[in-house]
């Protein structure tokens, strides 16, 4: 900015005057001159430059806090994924614990504090919260919105291949929610009950969960109660990394009763056979089972 800028303002509005009254005693070298005794002395030359250099100091002082303001409220975010085949273990900076299954990334605070702590997961992970350095987590998975305000421990599915996500309680209390529906109401998950939140049709539902073993992942153990032969062989395909098929139909509702913790494939495999009187088969990386109906 020119110091020059106001008097040429006004110097140009003078020189723009062509008619004024008869009565009026001035003219654009009258004016002019009156302007310039008044304004154009050294005391309001000082002045105007006093304004001109405070104003330019405050700018500089403004973009300086600004600076410093971001600086110090940045939030900087760390990355951890886990491509194992195993389960990794992570520490949140708040000391609470995160349990991440093989092909999972987690996207979590630097510092973790103040009202507000965002957390994004892509996978299966298991959150123990079990402090409350921050008032309320919030954690994104796919199109699920988790929100936890009290001690909670939970586990969140959230594959992108997979249809919905889901989120089981074990305890405490969590709200969720469809993140790109916000007319959409959340639903408060209570402990031993879970919530599938559909990715395409934007639903968010709960029930009573009833599922055993969804923290096979986690803990190795398998717990079956009349759990039909097809739904294990899901089950032990995805744990074990190694494809386990049914070759007919006729054994696929067979029910089995049993458990197991932390055994080989082999074992559980053998346990099932003798107790449905099943054949088993190894074809590369797969295991074929097959045999007869168990209801006739």
């Amino acid at each position: 900015m020119e110091n020059n800028n106001i008097d040429k303002i006004f110097k140009d509005k003078v020189e723009s005057l062509n008619r004024l009254p008869r009565e009026v005693k001035w003219n654009k070298k009258i004016g002019w001159e009156n302007y310039s005794k008044t304004f154009l002395n050294d005391k309001h030359m000082l002045k105007k430059r006093t304004v001109y250099v405070s104003s330019a100091a405050a700018i500089i002082l403004i973009l300086i806090t600004i600076i410093l303001f971001n600086t110090h409220n940045s939030t900087q975010y760390i990355i951890v994924e886990n491509t194992t085949n195993k389960t990794k273990k992570i520490t949140l900076p708040d000391d609470n614990g995160v349990w991440l299954n093989k092909n999972t990334k987690i996207t979590y605070p630097s510092k973790i504090k103040g009202k507000e702590c965002n957390i994004k997961i892509e996978g299966e992970a298991y959150f123990e919260i079990n402090k409350k350095s921050c008032e309320t987590y919030i954690i994104s998975a796919q199109n699920a919105l988790i929100t936890v305000q009290d001690k909670s421990n939970f586990n969140i599915r959230a594959y992108t291949k997979e249809v919905n996500v889901d989120i089981t309680v074990k305890t405490g209390i969590v709200k969720v929610g469809e993140k790109n529906n916000k007319e959409g109401l959340a639903l408060l998950i209570k402990k031993d009950h879970y919530c599938s939140v559909h990715k395409s049709a934007k639903l968010v539902f709960s029930a009573v969960n009833q599922n055993e073993n969804y923290l096979t992942w986690k803990t190795g153990k398998f717990v079956f109660n009349n759990t039909p032969v097809i739904t294990i062989t899901e089950l032990l395909s995805e744990y074990y990394g190694k494809q386990v098929i049914v070759e007919n139909e006729d054994i696929a509702y067979c029910l089995v009763t049993n458990s197991f913790y932390n055994i080989p494939l082999e074992e559980i495999l053998n346990e099932i056979k003798n107790q449905l009187k099943l054949e088993i088969k190894n074809a590369g990386n797969k295991i074929i089972l097959s045999g007869k109906s168990c209801y006739y």
